[in-house]
């Protein structure tokens, strides 16, 4: 894959992700969003979490931003899937704010564990950390957080099946247009399904 003319292994660009497995334990919160960067003002490190909508998360933590995450660790707390990912959005704001813009931002599978409002306000706050010189290379089978893409790429079987962009792949009626619809039709009003009749009981004698 080229960037520019130039083989992708070979960009000195900084790289961040959000998986949908990402999680960095036995550190405190702070440490986890602003790595390297424990002499910073809390007041900043509030402004990024706040940004991910990761306040509520931490706010129940008993030590709030001094918590120790994942449970491996002794008094260390373990968050579930979707608040891991809530403080992986955080931890790459952070580094994308701190850095220098040009660079390549990863994000896979950031929204698998959130429920369909946080997973909308996720892309949302997601598509704002691109810049001029920033690309956000968003991976997902999440049809709803590609359709405002710049340009998009299909892969099946591991290969590139194609690419365009959401109202040229809809028109092609291809790989793309075929999950957009199955996806699609999960929200689509259900039909009317008559109610089953009840049970024939014999007669006692």
């Amino acid at each position: 894959m080229l960037h520019d003319g130039h083989s992708v292994a070979g960009i000195a660009a900084a790289r961040r992700s959000i998986s949908s497995g990402w999680a960095a334990g036995g550190r405190g919160v702070r440490e986890v969003v602003a790595k390297r960067s424990r002499s910073m003002i809390r007041r900043r490190v509030s402004m990024t979490v706040n940004y991910a909508v990761a306040g509520p998360v931490v706010a129940k933590l008993p030590d709030g931003l001094r918590s120790l995450l994942a449970r491996v660790f002794r008094g260390a707390i373990e968050l579930s899937g979707g608040e891991w990912q809530k403080v992986g959005l955080a931890r790459t704001h952070w580094r994308s704010s701190t850095s220098r813009a040009d660079g390549i931002l990863i994000v896979d599978e950031p929204t698998s564990a959130l429920d369909p409002e946080a997973e909308i306000e996720a892309f949302d706050r997601i598509r704002r950390l691109a810049a001029p010189n920033r690309a956000v290379v968003l991976v997902t089978h999440r049809m709803s957080g590609v359709r405002r893409a710049d340009h998009i790429y299909v892969l099946d079987n591991g290969h590139l099946a194609e690419h365009g962009t959401h109202d040229e792949l809809v028109a092609a009626r291809g790989r793309y247009a075929a999950m957009f619809d199955a996806q699609a039709a999960q929200y689509a009003p259900a039909p009317n399904i008559p109610n089953p009749a009840a049970p024939t009981v014999p007669d006692q004698v």
